[in-house]
């Protein structure tokens, strides 16, 4: 099975699971939705899910498109986005659909660079770029040591952010948690010093966070 698929079948259990369960939101909302330019035309969000994000994204610009190669997660997010909201999902693989020509104000992903050949998924990225648009990318990192990791979580301790960790743990108990730990077990992460590099190389002049709780934020203007 390839990466893609076998990504998609984690994935489409997971929505399967999700359809019963409300949503929440997470600790890094406002900070990312801050990131996003004003004016804000189109928006494409790489790896929606279940289009929670899109439909905060959907406040913030004038068109939303979700993209996601998992069909029920795309499935779940056109069931739970209102009609007549801004924002609508594609079901494709991102790094080869076809968006006809179009360009986006901002590209933003939240926890799906992990799942994508890197260098790949930033050059696309860029390409879909309109002139004077932004790059966001949020993921997860990679944990460097021990002194690494008690440093985050004092980090998360002082923020109230480990009290969400700790929440987030306890409703996804049962079938779901095993789903997301199958899903996680061959997860490869960049720590930080992979994200520099990666980005003196592919997207010169980025800002690079390094928040609690294992990660990071690049946001990208092109020029500056």
């Amino acid at each position: 099975m390839s990466e893609l698929l076998r990504v998609q079948s984690d994935f489409d259990r997971i929505a399967r699971l999700l359809e019963t369960r409300g949503e929440q939101d997470e600790p890094y909302d406002r900070f990312l939705l801050r990131q996003v330019p004003s004016p804000c035309e189109r928006l494409l969000e790489v790896g929606s899910g279940p289009g929670r994000m899109a439909r905060l994204l959907s406040k913030r610009a004038g068109r939303v498109t979700g993209i996601d190669a998992s069909p029920q997660m795309v499935s779940l997010a056109s069931a739970r986005t209102p009609s007549g909201d801004n924002a609508h999902f594609i079901c494709a693989d991102f790094l080869t659909h076809d968006f006809g020509g179009e360009r986006f104000d901002c590209v933003f992903s939240v926890t799906t660079f992990h799942h994508m050949s890197n260098v790949p998924a930033l050059e696309r990225m860029k390409t879909l770029l309109a002139p004077g648009g932004v790059l966001i990318v949020h993921d997860v990192r990679a944990v460097t040591g021990t002194r690494d990791l008690v440093a985050s979580g004092l980090r998360a301790t002082a923020t109230g952010e480990i009290l969400h960790w700790v929440a987030q743990r306890m409703r996804n108990r049962g079938e779901l948690a095993r789903a997301w730990h199958d899903h996680g077990a061959t997860d490869e992460y960049l720590d930080m010093a992979g994200v520099r590099a990666l980005c003196a190389a592919h997207l010169p002049g980025a800002r690079i966070y390094n928040h609690p709780l294992w990660r990071y934020t690049i946001v990208w203007r092109p020029g500056l």
